[in-house]
């Protein structure tokens, strides 16, 4: 199974090969493969781009050994139209945990509630200021009891969405 590499991981990696470590160190170091190395300090070296890709495989895996363990009959979980989210078995696996799959309609913000929920969340860090990764965590931890189920049925009822 792909294992999933946070993105500190990845800035603490591309960090280390700019500090002069070569590919084959830096993966030694942080214990990834070489050909991992070698990726993410050409693809920042050659763009600047450090953003981790979301790609079938690593979306099966996670479905399969993370959200599906989670399920129980009746879920709901919705999905964007990120290619990704079109495998089949990924979608199956869903679907065979009791889970129900929503797809929303292209991409619209005034049609999606997570985006009525992002701005939100964005407000209320605002607020809180953190200004470190860590304080950002804990700001994030501690905000979200600040959304509750009510209002987050709100957020699809008012995107057009009739959740039950």
């Amino acid at each position: 199974m792909a294992r999933a590499l946070s993105d500190d991981l990845r800035v603490r990696v591309l960090e280390a090969g700019a500090a002069g470590g070569s590919a084959r160190s830096v993966a030694k170091r942080f214990g990834i493969g070489i050909s991992t190395a070698i990726r993410w300090l050409r693809r920042e070296r050659e763009n600047g781009e450090r953003v981790v890709r979301l790609r079938g495989r690593a979306l099966q895996a996670y479905v399969e050994h993370v959200l599906v363990p989670t399920l129980s009959p009746g879920d709901l979980v919705v999905l964007d139209h990120l290619p990704a989210h079109m495998i089949p078995r990924a979608r199956k696996a869903i679907e065979q945990a009791g889970a129900r799959l929503m797809f929303p309609p292209p991409y619209s913000p005034d049609f999606n509630p997570v985006e009525m929920a992002f701005a939100k969340l964005k407000a209320l860090l605002r607020a809180k200021a953190a200004r470190t990764v860590t304080a950002l965590w804990d700001a994030a931890g501690s905000v979200l009891d600040a959304f509750t189920p009510d209002e987050c049925a709100n957020f699809f009822t008012a995107a057009g969405y009739e959740p039950e």
